[in-house]
């Protein structure tokens, strides 16, 4: 990343970590609406990450774009053995962080993900959650995420809805759709298959797999008043999108890959 992109990618992030609590609007206090979307996201990146602590051996774990260390807090607080480290391109986020969660295997630093101040696969799992999305260059962004992860690498980003596609034929509603994306910070679009298409250029065996969700737009949830009902008819679309092998029409991604590296 250019220095010039990279110090106004610091500056948007300065500025926002300056004026809102980033991981408490999307978790407690957005709309209802808002806090189902990003709730849905937290349960499947939870529910994964349960699976890696359970079943693999970790000793160290990362959230690339950690805000104010709200997945590390939750990690430390799963396994207080565990080395828990925390980094984000915006210095004020990190100082909130330095507040919020605190241990003596916790640590976090100031850096982007496009340089990662790590050695090559010196951790067991990293997370990075709604991050690709706003940085240029993420194929640089996702080659050092793979450089630095021994086994576990968790993965999630944005998706657009099968309406979206649609819309998007049209000039009108392509111009405001990239309006919104603008506003949020999004740079570049991640997909499923471009992130499996990454994999490839790598020569060891990787396992994938995949949560969706938020198969509507959400302004269409909206539009229902019972999140009870919001959660059924979610479901439902998103298990009709998988047997069709079409979950690139969902709105949450996250993805599990394990890396199984080649002696």
């Amino acid at each position: 990343m250019p220095h010039s992109e990279r110090r106004h990618l610091r500056e948007f992030y300065e500025e926002e970590a300056s004026r809102i609590n980033h991981q408490k609007l999307m978790y407690v206090k957005g709309s209802r609406h808002d806090v189902w979307w990003h709730r849905k996201r937290l349960q499947h990146i939870v529910s994964l990450l349960g699976q890696i602590l359970k079943d693999g051996r970790v000793d160290v774990f990362m959230d690339v774009g950690c805000a104010e260390g709200y997945y590390v807090d939750l990690i430390s607080s799963l396994n207080s053995e565990l080395v828990c480290i925390g980094v984000d391109i915006s210095r004020k986020y990190i100082e909130k962080a330095k507040k919020n969660v605190k241990g003596p295997n916790i640590d976090f630093v100031v850096c982007d993900v496009e340089n990662l101040p790590f050695r090559q696969r010196c951790l067991d799992v990293v997370l990075c959650s709604e991050v690709l999305e706003h940085v240029t260059n993420y194929r640089k962004a996702f080659d050092e995420l793979y450089r630095v992860t021994e086994e576990y690498l968790v993965l999630s980003f944005p998706g657009h809805s099968y309406i979206y596609h649609i819309a998007a034929k049209f000039r009108f509603f392509r111009g405001f759709v990239n309006d919104i994306m603008a506003d949020v910070g999004h740079i570049s679009e991640i997909s499923i298959d471009k992130i499996r298409h990454l994999m490839k250029a790598y020569r060891n065996n990787v396992s994938i797999e995949t949560r969706v969700g938020g198969a509507l737009p959400l302004q269409l949830y909206e539009a229902i008043p019972s999140i009870k009902l919001v959660n059924t008819i979610d479901h439902a679309i998103c298990k009709m999108l998988r047997r069709l092998n079409i979950v690139e029409y969902t709105t949450i991604h996250v993805m599990k890959i394990r890396i199984q590296r080649k002696p």
